[in-house]
């Protein structure tokens, strides 16, 4: 049996699987249930056993109090900083579970249901999609979280970049720039991208981890609520109830989609209602989440016409765009009909024909280290992750890179997800953040470096802790008190020789690659005393943690069906 690799769309909702096939076409694997798309959902029994999936959704009906779902917004968040109404939702019994954790089993059901699938082989190396606005603590929790599964992540890759290569090579639509706006269940992504002949070239990308089609089942759950209160005003709604009510919610939200008009019957505890909702009446409650959306969407276009890209094409991804309105303001708004393509599927498509690209660049870095013309000590920390099980890539992959033509000969750009800066004194004493990688910079052959001098405060310093930040700033320079959304990913520590006087001439330097790792080095000019590090990211699991993790994980029980 050849090797097959896998490409998983890990959603807030909904997750899917996908693998390039025999006939070099990237389909998507049925879950045990026999359905294309699993919900990304986890029901906690008070026996101790755990279901995932569809039968989650199921079971939250009886008891919401064991049910955890939506935890792809607080990737990369530690539990101590999720709001307290999280950290509720994400405590069951005594366990507190990490965003990383929770995804973690689904990504084993999603594994569960390979292993245990026709296919005959096993899940084991897979690249998985995050949204492109996702900063670096958010990539590499969503790894930790491939990882905690058992799981070998070879790339992460951001999900309209997937959603571009499997819609490029289905159509051969080259020489186009597109705008593909992603509407997820949780999550909102809008990029632009521009498809040559030549290149790949993601312009740039905006997005709102806290906007997704979630928000508009919860305005059809508010506009649920008063009508039965405004009938039945003594009745207390519990949390079953609620759960319930949403459920109806989603249910009429995909009923208007073909519908002006729909009847809601609701039934709780013998006490009914059937409230009427039209059409309008959902766009008239929504109106400024979608607003939200296009504001989103027009500074990205103002962005990327700024730097000579004009918009020719729209691209719908993700199952919310499927709601009318969406396609209807994009086309008034814009002038360009919008393509729909695939919405559910494209994400986890286009990472699976990644993973081919991702497991033949391994097979070539172990062909040249046996060779002899790659070193061990010459590889970046990135490839020798990369190669942690050298093995795994010794067998026949089941398709080829060549066999994807449109994308095999192109040259692949990506824009950094966000701004990173170094925390400064002014020549006025006052704290400013210097950003010395601007948020959407090209990362030309895959990577992109920034340099900034700086000074030494006082005669003799013996230290200069140069502190990281990272941001959604646009401007160079930014006064630190006026910082407001700020992340401290970390620092260097320079030490100085003795003697230096106050002013001594200092450089860091930035390097942001791919796959959102960042390194910085810093160099004392006077005499060339340098330290480089990679930065540690804050909040992120320790080794100890994930060693933890990993033991509990082994102790659940999930099952098929409570």
């Amino acid at each position: 049996m050849e090797k097959i690799v896998f490409g998983i769309d890990l959603g807030t909702t909904y997750s899917a699987v996908s693998y390039v096939d025999s006939y070099d076409k990237p389909v998507i694997m049925k879950n045990r249930s026999g359905k294309d798309i699993t919900p990304s959902a986890i029901y906690f029994s008070k026996e101790g056993n755990i279901v995932v999936g569809q039968v989650a959704k199921e079971e939250a009906d009886m008891d919401p109090t064991g049910y955890v779902e939506f935890f792809k917004r607080y990737m990369g968040t530690p539990f101590e900083e999720l709001p307290d109404s999280v950290k509720k939702k994400f405590t069951i019994g005594t366990k507190e579970y990490r965003p990383e954790e929770l995804s973690s089993l689904v990504l084993k059901e999603l594994k569960r249901s390979v292993d245990e699938s026709s296919l005959g082989v096993k899940m084991e190396q897979v690249v998985i999609t995050v949204p492109a606005y996702f900063n670096e603590a958010q990539r590499l929790a969503t790894k930790t979280a491939g990882e905690l599964a058992g799981l070998q992540v070879l790339e992460i890759i951001k999900e309209p970049l997937a959603a571009a290569f499997d819609y490029t090579q289905n159509s051969g639509d080259d020489n186009r720039t597109f705008l593909i706006y992603d509407l997820g269940g949780g999550t909102f992504d809008a990029t632009v991208m521009s498809i040559s002949e030549q290149e790949v070239i993601e312009v740039a990308s905006e997005g709102d981890s806290q906007l997704g089609g979630k928000d508009w089942d919860q305005r059809i759950f508010e506009f649920l609520y008063e009508k039965f209160i405004e009938e039945h005003p003594d009745y207390v709604f519990s949390p079953g109830d609620e759960k319930q009510l949403l459920l109806k919610a989603e249910e009429i939200k995909v009923r208007l989609t073909n519908s002006e008009t729909t009847k809601a019957k609701l039934n709780f505890d013998g006490k009914k209602s059937q409230p009427v909702i039209t059409r309008q009446d959902f766009e008239e409650l929504t109106v400024d989440l979608l607003e939200r959306t296009l504001d989103i969407t027009d500074e990205l276009i103002n962005n990327s016409k700024a730097k000579g890209f004009k918009i020719d094409a729209i691209l719908l991804v993700g199952g919310s765009t499927r709601m009318l309105m969406i396609k209807e303001a994009l086309q008034s708004k814009y002038g360009l009909e919008p393509k729909t393509h695939d919405p559910d599927q494209a994400v986890a498509k286009g990472a699976a024909i990644w993973a081919v690209f991702a497991y033949t660049k391994g097979q070539k870095i172990v062909e040249k280290l046996a060779s002899g013309e790659l070193h061990e000590d010459s590889l970046t920390k990135e490839q020798k992750e990369l190669l942690k099980n050298k093995d795994s890539f010794g067998e026949k992959l089941n398709t080829s890179v060549a066999s994807f033509s449109n994308l095999s000969d192109k040259e692949i750009v990506t824009a950094a997800t966000k701004t990173y800066g170094v925390k400064m004194i002014d020549k006025n004493d006052r704290p400013i953040i210097v950003n010395i990688i601007m948020k959407n910079t090209p990362l030309s052959g895959g990577y992109v470096t920034g340099k900034s001098k700086c000074y030494t405060l006082a005669d003799s310093q013996e230290l200069v802790e140069m502190k990281i930040y990272e941001s959604d700033e646009t401007e160079e320079v930014v006064n630190y008190k006026d910082f407001m959304v700020e992340q401290l990913v970390g620092q260097v520590d320079l030490g100085l020789p003795v003697g230096l006087p106050k002013g001594s001439p200092l450089e860091v330097t930035l390097t942001l690659n791919d796959q959102g790792i960042i390194n910085a080095y810093a160099k004392e000019e006077t005499h060339g005393r340098d330290a480089s590090a990679e930065i540690h990211i804050k909040g992120l699991m320790t080794e100890k943690e994930m060693s933890d993790a990993v033991a509990h994980m082994n102790t659940l029980n999930i099952v098929d069906e409570i």
